[in-house]
């Protein structure tokens, strides 16, 4: 199933739209999958339940529908937690997700989301659903991903562990990974961030990426999975 939240109570994101795909959208590419995604907690992970079972949420037809009705110039955060649409292994279904970028960007709506789905098996589907101004950012675990993203001319952005001390990190390309502003600032939301240009997530010709540090009840989790995947122990 399909759900939009018209006005949030996410602190993070701060009051603005956001939508949840079920977790089946989730592919295995994602490596927090299971092990640390934050969708996984506390309050989230029920309203996230409800959603993956049918219980709450419409079908896709109707979740378009109710996307394209939001007032113009909308900002909307999709996907909070979930996937974009796809067969939740390896490929994006390019019609669904086609059509889902153009409803989003309708109406001149502001919007951006992320996608952990393989970027070179996938990446007419993402370079597609970019042109319609919809703003899909590459999730990436290693500074060769993001290299890979941006070579490809895909927006990127990188998941840091909870200990990394540093606002900014540079690529062996020499591209910047600079810190997300909310999580770096108590004053900034999504809403918020980026001042009259807008969320940096939303920009999608930017040269830099953006990057997000663990944080919550599974950081450590995170962490973890973090250091196998990179081969750091």
């Amino acid at each position: 199933m399909w759900h939009i939240t018209r006005v949030t109570g996410n602190k993070k994101t701060g009051p603005m739209p956001v939508t949840t795909h079920g977790k089946q959208t989730c592919p295995p590419s994602c490596i927090l999958k299971d092990r640390g995604c934050y969708g996984d907690n506390h309050p989230m992970m029920h309203h996230w339940n409800k959603v993956t079972k049918g219980e709450r949420g419409v079908s896709f037809t109707e979740y378009i529908k109710q996307i394209r009705a939001l007032p113009f110039g909308t900002l909307m955060r999709g996907q909070q937690v979930g996937d974009l649409p796809g067969n939740g292994i390896d490929t994006l279904d390019q019609d669904k997700c086609v059509t889902l970028a153009k409803a989003m960007a309708y109406k001149r709506k502001v919007a951006w989301t992320y996608t952990a789905y393989l970027l070179r098996k996938n990446l007419d589907t993402l370079r597609a659903m970019l042109a319609t101004g919809y703003a899909v950012n590459k999730s990436c675990y290693t500074l060769d991903e993001v290299d890979e993203a941006m070579d490809a001319d895909v927006p990127a952005t990188m998941v840091w562990k909870s200990t990394f001390k540093e606002r900014n990190q540079t690529t062996p390309k020499g591209r910047k990974v600079v810190g997300c502003p909310a999580q770096l600032q108590k004053d900034v939301t999504c809403s918020t961030c980026g001042g009259s240009k807008g969320p940096l997530c939303a920009r999608i010709n930017r040269d830099f990426a953006i990057g997000f540090y663990a944080h919550g009840p599974k950081a450590k989790v995170v962490d973890q999975v973090l250091s196998e995947y990179r081969g750091e122990e």
